[in-house]
């Protein structure tokens, strides 16, 4: 699901499923990154973080994301402008 859209949005969306996004927390974790693994907003960044995520226009569910709704689609836009 989700074929037809953009590359860049696809590819989010899948990280996003798969658990594997390029958060902060992860890239610390693959060793990417340094120590920080905090969001814009404060809190810690993680791949279920970014479904709720306070600065993102939109929030959703791994159901969501299952589903590729339109909250999905919404999240994996917001934080595929953010290269994640």
């Amino acid at each position: 699901m989700g074929g037809h859209l953009p590359w860049p949005l696809w590819k989010t969306l899948n990280r996003l499923k798969a658990g594997v996004a390029r958060t902060k927390a992860n890239m610390v974790k693959w060793k990417f990154n340094g120590e920080d693994d905090s969001c814009d907003c404060g809190e810690r960044q993680t791949d279920e973080h970014l479904l709720s995520c306070t600065m993102s226009t939109a929030q959703c569910t791994r159901e969501d994301l299952i589903l590729t709704n339109t909250n999905a689609i919404e999240v994996a836009a917001y934080w595929s402008q953010h290269n994640i």
